[in-house]
């Protein structure tokens, strides 16, 4: 099977602990992924808790591109079936300076995540008391993101906030790499039925993770994520899906072993009579097609890879 994920923490989990990209005890590492795979992309994710301060939060930033960097070139020949990308997961990495946006867009950051669960000067988390969307600021910064060829993450921003970006957006692209459905199970990390096709109206994605406390329920985790793959495919998503598991960035059942759980996933669902069609293109083609296609294709959006 081939697995395009969106979103994973593993690398400043593995930049804190002193880990090796390659092969380590998280949830993900090259090496496991080379056998599990045929083709691998992946989006590691630059976390930003919210309580630094934005000096502390850039030099964070900094620190985490040099570590990638590193690991690229230090990687075994075994790796050729991947593709890393990097994102910036809260936007406070960068202060009230603009121009660290072509920065990071010069060393390789291909999304930027405008807030955490909280708030910063561009605007308010979804877990945030404060309602309101985002700063004079915040729009400026989204226009930025589109300049430098960089795409909106809306994950984790609250609803007035992810409106804004979508008027911003206009018929530009821009993504929810790790959010769920909100009618499925009521979180609000989770997208409503309006913001889905909101998403998919200009060709985005939407990637599914596995925290548990936005998955909801009870019972097997395929069947609690297969809840709202279904209520997604209901509305149109075949082409928008794809996976945004966060992994190390939640917690997961060990018997799993990390990024296997894609493989349980698939298998489960190949089970539930889902054709191997439909599930190669959420755990691959549709991230791949994004990446490879939809971003390179117009002067406003993304030139991918380095």
């Amino acid at each position: 099977m081939r697995l395009f994920d969106l979103h994973c923490d593993t690398l400043t989990v593995c930049m804190d602990h002193s880990s090796d990209l390659y092969s380590n005890r998280h949830h993900v590492d090259i090496e496991r992924a080379s056998h599990l795979f045929d083709q691998w992309g992946q989006v590691f994710a630059v976390y930003i808790p919210d309580h630094y301060d934005e000096e502390a939060a850039w030099q964070r930033v900094c620190r985490a591109v040099s570590y990638f960097q590193r690991a690229q070139t230090s990687t075994d020949p075994r790796a050729s079936f991947c593709q890393f990308y990097l994102s910036l997961e809260n936007r406070a990495g960068i202060g009230g300076d603009l121009t660290r946006l072509h920065t990071l867009a010069e060393q390789g950051v291909r999304s930027v995540t405008l807030t955490w669960n909280g708030g910063n000067r561009l605007g308010n988390g979804c877990m945030s008391r404060d309602t309101s969307g985002l700063s004079a600021f915040g729009k400026e910064a989204v226009r930025c993101i589109y300049a430098e060829r960089m795409i909106p993450d809306v994950s984790h921003l609250n609803e007035c906030g992810f409106w804004d970006v979508a008027q911003i957006a206009e018929s530009r692209p821009f993504v929810a790499s790790h959010s769920l459905s909100r009618r499925v199970w009521d979180h609000p990390r989770s997208l409503s039925d309006e913001q889905f096709r909101a998403v998919a109206d200009v060709n985005g994605l939407v990637g599914l993770n596995l925290c548990s406390d936005q998955l909801g329920g009870n019972g097997e985790l395929a069947d609690r994520f297969r809840r709202h793959l279904d209520h997604f495919l209901e509305l149109g998503g075949e082409h928008i899906l794809a996976l945004g598991m966060d992994l190390d960035g939640t917690n997961l059942d060990e018997s799993y072993r990390g990024i296997r759980v894609a493989v349980y996933l698939y298998e489960e669902l190949l089970k539930k009579a889902y054709t191997e069609a439909l599930l190669d293109r959420i755990f691959f083609q549709n991230s791949f097609d994004f990446f490879e296609k939809t971003l390179t294709s117009g002067t406003e959006c993304i030139k991918i890879g380095t």
